[in-house]
């Protein structure tokens, strides 16, 4: 990796590009993270779209590449400095992309929906709507419960060592933190979710994005 080489991180105070940011640090990676504000509609300018052409957050810049989807932008940088945080094991490389995945496309939804809900639409002053907030519950008394058991068994998300599965997964559960989801009951992702907690490059990450309270 070329530590001289700059990443350009795009994004919001939110869990999505909290992730990347979250990474990079962990990492180490030189960075600039660049604050797109979405109620200024900074997403739609055309000069943010030629980098995110769904005027999306988070979006990365590098070696005049540009990238979009935070799993994918967590997985290049990690392979960028030598697999640090990932694996070369097709193994052990699978077993953290099934995590990513499966918070990215099933609990992240339901996660997302109480943010959605019980976040922003107070502040666009809707109420929310509580058939939308049962229904993600539902789903998540389900779901949460196979993160629960994979925490049990390992140290981390990934396996025996921290991963960009645990940068990945982080932001999203710590949506808990400012909705009314209960991780109460899981018992060894509370213990996961401490440990993530006092991680020096995490409360860094926060700082840097300005992360929405």
């Amino acid at each position: 990796m070329e530590r001289t080489t700059m990443y350009n991180i795009y994004g919001f105070g939110t869990f999505n590009p909290l992730k990347v940011v979250f990474t990079a640090e962990e990492l180490g990676l030189e960075y600039q993270f660049h604050p797109v504000d979405l109620a200024k509609g900074e997403n739609r300018h055309p000069d943010y779209l030629a980098i995110h052409p769904l005027g999306k957050i988070p979006a990365l810049e590098h070696n005049g590449n540009t990238f979009i989807e935070s799993a994918s932008i967590c997985r290049y940088m990690a392979n960028c400095s030598g697999q640090q945080l990932y694996s070369q094991d097709p193994v052990a490389a699978a077993q953290i992309d099934q995590v990513m995945d499966l918070m990215q496309t099933h609990i992240g939804r339901w996660l997302g929906a109480f943010f959605w809900q019980e976040i922003v639409m107070p502040m666009m002053k809707q109420q929310p709507d509580q058939a939308v907030l049962a229904e993600a519950k539902g789903w998540l008394d389900k779901q949460l419960p196979v993160i629960d058991d994979i925490l049990a068994k390992k140290a981390f998300l990934g396996g025996s060592r921290f991963s960009i599965a645990d940068t990945f997964a982080f932001p999203l559960l710590n949506t808990s933190e400012i909705t009314s989801v209960d991780l109460g009951p899981y018992q060894h992702i509370q213990r996961w979710y401490g440990e993530i907690s006092s991680r020096p490059a995490l409360q860094r990450a926060k700082q840097q994005i300005g992360q929405m309270k």
